[in-house]
């Protein structure tokens, strides 16, 4: 996993699995969120989608994050098994409170907007948001996980 600065993107920084558990699973409050971490990419797995993209505090240097978003390409995904397997994933009522009782974490679809203007989240979290400087995001492949 490597991060280029100044002009890196998620496809720059691909983490196996063994490989984030590594590098941010260091301390109790990381290895809390992992767990949400492990089990919103396998209900998305079972429902075909092949990649996610990890940001927030916890894709940082930050010894006690507060927690790390998620977006998620729809491209192959079934959404009528997603439904089946985890149904909290297509649920962004409240503000998505049930996705961060459940999962720790906010998933989002990456090609879906968020703003009025349209900027994809899957773009947006690839800017800082105080300086709106290019920032990584970590790009998980679904298939690789145990």
């Amino acid at each position: 996993m490597r991060c280029w600065e100044g002009n890196a993107t998620a496809r720059d920084i691909r983490g196996h699995p063994g490989e984030i558990v590594g590098r941010y699973g260091s301390m109790p409050p990381r290895l809390r969120l992992l767990a949400g971490l492990k089990s919103a990419p396998d209900s998305l797995r079972q429902a075909g989608c092949v990649r996610a993209y990890l940001d927030g505090s916890f894709a940082t240097t930050n010894e006690v994050p507060n927690d790390f978003d998620d977006c998620w390409e729809m491209a192959s995904v079934d959404f009528d098994l997603l439904d089946t397997y985890a149904p909290i994933l297509l649920d962004w009522s409240q503000r998505r409170t049930a996705q961060k009782a459940t999962f720790g974490e906010e998933l989002f679809i990456a090609e879906s907007a968020t703003d009025p203007w349209g900027t994809p989240y899957f773009e947006f979290f690839q800017r800082d948001r105080n300086s709106g400087e290019p920032k990584c995001i970590v790009a998980i492949n679904l298939g690789e996980l145990p």
